[in-house]
């Protein structure tokens, strides 16, 4: 019988910033805060065919911080976010202007 890990490879986003530069699943175990002074976006997705499940977390931001919960570069495309939230942040929760 095959495992989990084989049948949907996931990793796990256990801090911020985060740059995805992987075509695969990522995932949250817990709630996660920028840190006081971060500069730059919570979750970066640099690359398509990308799936992240915030696993009914919360990605709390800074409010005084321009930036965004999640950024998506341009041209990226197949990106699937689901299932949590996202507060407090200065910038788009999402950002993804020229992607799909």
């Amino acid at each position: 019988m095959k495992n989990l890990s084989l049948i949907e490879p996931r990793r796990e986003i256990a801090s911020l910033p985060f740059v995805i530069t992987t075509s695969t699943s990522y995932y949250l175990a817990t709630s996660l805060t920028a840190l006081a002074g971060m500069k730059g976006n919570g979750i970066e997705i640099r690359v398509s065919n990308v799936t992240l499940d915030l696993n009914g977390f919360t990605l709390t931001g800074n409010p005084q911080s321009p930036s965004s919960a999640i950024w998506v570069a341009p041209g990226v495309n197949c990106v699937k976010i689901r299932n949590g939230f996202i507060q407090q942040w200065g910038g788009a929760a999402v950002s993804a202007g020229e992607s799909s």
